[in-house]
């Protein structure tokens, strides 16, 4: 099933440093070399793509500037909380929280 909204993981050890950050999974755009850019301008120290995750791992201090940019590109993005916290989706007019889903 292809993914329509981006998501952010919270709560992910990096691969190499251990620290905690988030993990960046994006649908395809036709502008997707911007956002890659966008996510580039990042501080190199705090982020990088992680090939065998096909997605980005971006330090936690980042959360609301992620937001903005991956809002740029899409209506909305699903946060998602670490263990015992809720899920947000937050879109251009606000957040609203989500149950977690059971599978």
């Amino acid at each position: 099933m292809p993914r329509e909204a981006p998501s952010i993981e919270q709560g992910v050890r990096g691969r190499d440093d251990g620290r905690i950050g988030l993990l960046v999974r994006t649908p395809y755009t036709p502008r997707h070399e911007q956002l890659h850019d966008e996510l580039r301008a990042l501080p190199k120290m705090d982020r990088y793509f992680w090939p065998e995750r096909d997605a980005w791992w971006v330090s936690a201090a980042h959360l609301e500037a992620l937001k903005t940019i991956l809002l740029r590109y899409w209506p909305s993005v699903q946060i998602l909380g670490r263990d015992g916290e809720p899920d947000i989706l937050a879109d251009r007019a606000g957040s609203a929280i989500q149950s977690r889903l059971a599978l």
